[in-house]
């Protein structure tokens, strides 16, 4: 390569790199601006909430629950799951807290918007309209006309269109898989009841054997982990190898909400997640 193409290549490079930086910066500035947003701050403090409950999950794994083995006349050996310890009483608080500000982040954003696009200000009646619309279906007024909701009316119609790209009856995957409508499920309940979770064991999370035979192996269903013994699996003593178990235990949220069965603190990181990458940056651009 030439004396001069080598010194063009560089230069280029130099302002690749230059470029890749201020852009680096830009973003970087973005995203500080939209943490420290009143949205932003709310989310954060959701995510708070989720560290503080999984801690409280970790501290009582440690002697919440105990584990043993029995051995009947033929041989088989069962291993067994049993409560000892009742799951912390603040965790309903801490779950509940975490989708009353999941939820309130949207409202916040929402009202953001809306005094974006409203630089004169917004009326009362306006600013006590103001929400994130969750919608079951499509709205549409007396004459069969799509209409924007009421709590975004002051939205440009460019903003109200990208809102309402994200709303749950739009989901491939149905109304009760969105994570719009499972928030808000979450949080209304909370709002009229406590939130109840439960403990399940699985048998085994992890398995590994070395040369042998099995004579007799069963694992049964991950069942909820209760006052009294649940078998988790049973093998044979004629068993052979270098067989190695290891158990694993979930907090899942109990009957009632749409997310009942789900595990708790990674569907509330699911429902963070989703707030953090879809309707915050998607939106942002009207602020």
């Amino acid at each position: 390569m030439s004396q001069k193409r080598q010194k063009e290549a560089r230069r280029k490079a130099r302002l690749a790199a230059q470029q890749e930086a201020d852009a680096a910066r830009t973003a970087e500035a973005e995203l500080s601006r939209l943490a420290t947003a009143s949205f932003g701050r709310k989310l954060a403090r959701a995510e708070l909430h989720i560290e503080t409950l999984e801690a409280a999950f970790v501290a009582w794994r440690r002697n919440g629950y105990r584990t043993f083995e029995e051995t009947d006349d033929k041989g088989i050996t069962t291993a067994y799951a049993q409560l000892v310890r009742p799951l912390p009483e603040e965790v309903p608080l801490l779950i509940g807290d975490v989708a009353q500000c999941l939820l309130n982040s949207l409202d916040h954003l929402a009202f953001a918007v809306a005094s974006a696009n409203n630089p004169d200000g917004l009326t009362q009646a306006q600013e006590e309209a103001s929400q994130f619309p969750i919608q079951r279906r499509c709205p549409r007024n007396d004459k069969g006309v799509v209409a924007p909701h009421s709590g975004i009316a002051t939205w440009t119609a460019c903003a109200q269109a990208v809102v309402g790209v994200m709303q749950p009856y739009l989901s491939q995957h149905g109304l009760n898989a969105h994570p719009l409508w499972l928030l808000r499920d979450l949080a209304n309940r909370d709002k009229h009841r406590a939130l109840t979770v439960t403990a399940f064991g699985h048998a085994i999370n992890e398995f590994s054997m070395g040369n042998g035979y099995i004579d007799y192996f069963e694992v049964f269903d991950a069942a909820e982990i209760g006052t009294e013994p649940v078998a988790l699996l049973a093998s044979s003593r004629q068993n052979y190898g270098d067989m190695r178990l290891r158990a694993s235990f979930e907090i899942r949220f109990a009957p009632g909400p749409l997310v009942a069965g789900r595990e708790v603190v990674g569907t509330l990181r699911t429902l963070a997640g989703y707030i953090r990458t879809v309707p915050i940056p998607r939106l942002a651009k009207f602020l």
